[in-house]
This record gives C-alpha cells, structure tokens and sequence, in this order.
C-alpha cells in the first residue's frame, strides 16, 4: 500500500494501517519537538552567514507548489531591483549533498535535480546554488552575490540556518498526523514559526533593512 493510500485513503485498510502507525508518529512528534525545543531554548543557535534570507516553505511531505511561488517571488523582487539568488536542495541528485554554485545554461535534472532545472529553463539568468547543507549555501551567496536576496525553495525544517522572512504553504487536508501515520513533516501546531501562511493574500515592497551614513562609509 502506497503512503498516499495510508493518508489519505477511505477504506478500512487505510484506517487501520493509520491507527497502527499512530503510535510511531507520537514518537516522531516527540523527536522533532525535542529538536526544536533545542533552539527555542537556545542550547543550539541557527547560523547567519548572509542576509536577508527569505524562505518558502512547507509542511508535508511532497509538492505544494512552492517552486512556483519562489519563481513567482524571484521575478518581483528582481523587478523592485533587487538581486536574488536561489537556494534549492536538488532533492534526489548527487547534487544534493552538499552545496555548489549551478553553472550558467540548462542544467541536467540527472545531475542537479528537478526543482533547479525548471527554475534555470524558465529563468535562464537567475544564479542557483543548490544543495542541502543550507549554511553553506548561505556562505557561497554572501560571497559571490553579497547584497542579495538568498529565496530558499523548501527549507522550513532546516534550523541551522537563520531565516529573515518565512512564507508557509499549508493548504488544507484531511490527515493532520505526522509521519509515517500522516504526510506532516513536524506537527501543524508549528505553522506559527512562519511569518506568513499561505493560502492567504500577501504583496511584494522593496524596504530599507538598514540606514548608511554616506560620510562614514568605508571602502
């Protein structure tokens, strides 16, 4: 029986392989809210190597339409005149390890993964860095694109890295439970972390994050 039957099916199976699972999930909550609790009490500090960070994410497992969202964020910061530099995790590829700079010109999904290859076709100029290791990532951009907006497609669950601006993507489904009972990566209670959840009416505006004096500038 596939996961999607097990979450989302009707018939007795499904429901009694869920109440099965159930008990796994408690523990699954337990593990993932003693990680979190690590930073909340700040026995672990998220890194912050680059900024600003802005990060669309989500919390189920599967697609939710986050890489549309990022490419639709992209073009509108990039038309306010801001440069942006997409950080994605190449889930899938030996990509995904690490953290590396994508090349210019079409990349093969073999190698980098789907999500950055559909970003560089329908964006050829847009820089990508992709791969897992988030911090690193943040690294690479503060120090080839300093000054840029680092957009992360996915990355809510990753804590180690600081984020200044977080979107939520967190349509409606019947199944709540975490994994492996339910398709929820932490539990739903934790849509607060965000900034903002979607769906929901939001805008784009260019801000100020900091005032320069032009007379106290170094080179």
């Amino acid at each position: 029986m596939r996961a999607e039957e097990i979450w989302y099916g009707d018939g007795w199976k499904p429901a009694a392989v869920r109440t099965l699972l159930t008990p796994l999930s408690w523990l699954y909550t337990l593990g993932w809210q003693s990680y979190l609790g690590m930073y909340r009490l700040g026995l672990k500090r998220p890194q912050e190597p680059h900024r600003p960070v802005l990060c669309v994410g989500n919390l189920v497992v599967g697609g939710s339409g986050k890489s549309p969202l990022v490419l639709h964020l992209a073009r509108l910061l990039r038309n306010l005149g801001q440069d942006v530099v997409v950080s994605a995790s190449g889930y899938g590829s030996p990509r995904a390890a690490g953290a590396s700079v994508a090349p210019d010109g079409p990349l093969d999904p073999a190698e980098w993964g789907d999500e950055p290859a559909m970003l560089r076709w329908l964006q050829p100029d847009l820089p990508i860095v992709v791969g897992r290791r988030r911090v690193l990532a943040a690294q690479l951009v503060a120090r080839s694109w300093p000054g840029s907006v680092m957009l992360m497609d996915d990355g809510f669950q990753h804590l180690p890295l600081h984020k200044h601006l977080t979107l939520l993507l967190d349509p409606d489904i019947p199944n709540s439970q975490t994994l492996p009972a339910g398709p929820y990566r932490e539990p739903r209670v934790n849509r607060s972390r965000a900034d903002l959840v979607l769906p929901g009416a939001f805008r784009v505006q260019r801000r100020s994050l900091r005032f320069v004096d032009p007379e106290d500038m170094s080179e």
